[in-house]
Order: structure tokens, then C-alpha cells, then sequence
């Protein structure tokens, strides 16, 4: 589990830091907010990370 954390806040922050470079702000706080989701001991939060991973591979 603390491998798969490792990743996802990796993967966060090169996302984040992307989104910093071209200077669209609301994406970049929606990317360095979503690993907090991981906080919450639900069924749901991953399916969200996974639906937003979705999108942050496309861009």
C-alpha cells in the first residue's frame, strides 16, 4: 500500500507541476487535492482517482 501511495503522489506531482507550466490553476489544485481522497476509508475514492487518472493521461 505505501508503494502505491508513493506512486500516485509522484505521478501528483509531475501532473501538478505540468499543469503549473502552462498556468491553468484549477487543475493543478484538483490534481495536488486528490491523494488526500486516499484518507478516506471508502469503496468510492478509488474509483475516483481511477476516473481522474483517465484524463490526466489524455492531456
Amino acid at each position: 500500500m505505501k508503494l502505491r501511495v508513493t506512486l500516485l503522489s509522484l505521478v501528483v506531482i509531475l501532473l501538478a507541476a505540468h499543469f503549473l507550466g502552462t498556468f491553468t490553476i484549477i487543475p493543478m489544485l484538483i490534481c495536488l487535492a486528490a491523494p488526500f481522497l486516499l484518507l478516506i476509508k471508502k469503496r468510492w475514492n478509488l474509483s475516483v482517482l481511477q476516473m481522474l487518472t483517465v484524463p490526466a493521461a489524455l492531456c
